[in-house]
């Protein structure tokens, strides 16, 4: 009876392990057509995507709570080789030195023209994996990348953040 058990939670972990990975490998890329101004249900984020350098794309990503008052910052850069583009569910820090030890994480779900269906929480595996709290962030403003790039196919290649 243990072994059936065993092996009926052995086999649904693979099966969501599958699932999430697959997700992950087809998820859409995100262009630097995406950066703008846009605001969240509890803040107004500017989010500019640019190419940095040949194999990397740079994130940056400042906020204006409206409960806080204290704004906050993140330059991300990710790894995106050959024209790759940045994929949606990587999660990245709102602000990654915190003053308290609390840290929100956010991940691009989809990008649609007047809007950035979002993922929003304190746990980096539940926002990358599009277990949090869904947010809708509509577009205010359109902002130009200093450095835009298109997007071609994934290569597969995942490094993650650098």
């Amino acid at each position: 009876m243990r072994r059936l058990a065993l092996a009926i939670a052995t086999l649904w972990l693979l099966a969501v392990a599958v699932i999430g990975f697959s997700a992950v490998a087809n998820a859409a890329p995100i262009p630097s057509g995406a950066s703008g101004v846009y605001i969240a249900p509890d803040r107004v984020c500017r989010i500019v995507f640019s190419r940095y350098q040949t194999h990397w794309i740079q994130l940056d990503l400042a906020c204006l709570p409206f409960n806080a008052g204290q704004t906050t910052h993140s330059l991300t850069t990710l790894w995106a080789p050959g024209g790759a583009c940045p994929v949606e569910s990587i999660a990245w820090n709102f602000n990654p030195w915190p003053p308290g030890a609390v840290r929100e994480y956010v991940s691009i779900r989809a990008v649609l023209p007047d809007r950035l269906e979002m993922m929003v929480g304190t746990d980096v595996n539940a926002v990358s994996n599009g277990a949090a709290t869904p947010q809708t962030w509509l577009l205010v403003q359109p902002v130009a990348s200093p450095a835009p790039y298109t997007c071609v196919a994934p290569t597969g290649e995942r490094k993650g953040i650098r």
